[in-house]
């Protein structure tokens, strides 16, 4: 028969990998790459980024299942260094395909500016919604349009709170220095009438 053990096993658990090294697949180039191919975004940035690697070292876990070839990803989650992180679920078959999805949360990116601080952690890491499809050996990524919609968005309003705060921050200053000349004229008319305050 053609049925191998990796058809019939059966298994679960966490898997554990510490100062692992992935010298081919490049995710955070990928994400750069991919955000910043957006129109919207390069349009919003006026530039490109360009990340260089050399792939990266990374500390993952992640607990599985494993039936009929296929390893069940549950919070699998890879941290670098650099303090670069991706969290997915998904599944891996034994030919190496496969679909994750969850989220890349990039901090050595040349993305910056309201851009990145409207749509970061609370570490400053730029947080992307991916997808992982196809071989492992050459993955595509996608980050869903409307994703990119919203981390455009989100920019937006950023900057529309920026300017408003500015304004109200100025308008408050005017009202400020207003107040102080009429209480002050006020005082010198007092004064001039032999009264004070």
């Amino acid at each position: 028969s053609n049925t191998s053990a990796v058809d019939t096993a059966i298994a679960s658990g966490t898997i554990s990998v510490k100062n692992g090294f992935l010298s081919t697949l490049k995710f955070d180039e990928m994400v750069n790459s991919k955000i910043t191919e957006n129109p919207q975004i390069a349009k919003l940035l006026g530039v490109k980024s360009q990340v260089a690697t050399k792939g990266a070292s990374f500390d993952m876990q992640s607990g599985y299942t494993f039936s009929k070839g296929r390893m069940t990803l549950k919070d699998l989650k890879m941290n670098s260094p650099e303090k670069n992180a991706l969290e997915l679920d998904g599944w891996l078959q034994k030919d190496f395909t496969t679909e994750l999805k969850g989220t890349a949360f990039i901090n050595d990116t040349q993305i910056g500016g309201s851009f990145r601080q409207a749509n970061s952690d609370k570490q400053g890491r730029l947080v992307v919604p991916i997808k992982i499809s196809g071989s492992l050996k050459e993955p595509s990524l996608e980050i869903a349009e409307e994703v990119i919609s919203t981390m455009v968005r989100k920019t937006v309003d950023l900057e529309a709170n920026k300017f408003k705060n500015s304004v109200k921050q100025e308008a408050t200053k005017v009202i400020e220095q207003k107040k102080k000349e009429a209480v002050d004229a006020l005082k010198e008319e007092l004064k001039k009438r032999g009264l004070s305050l």
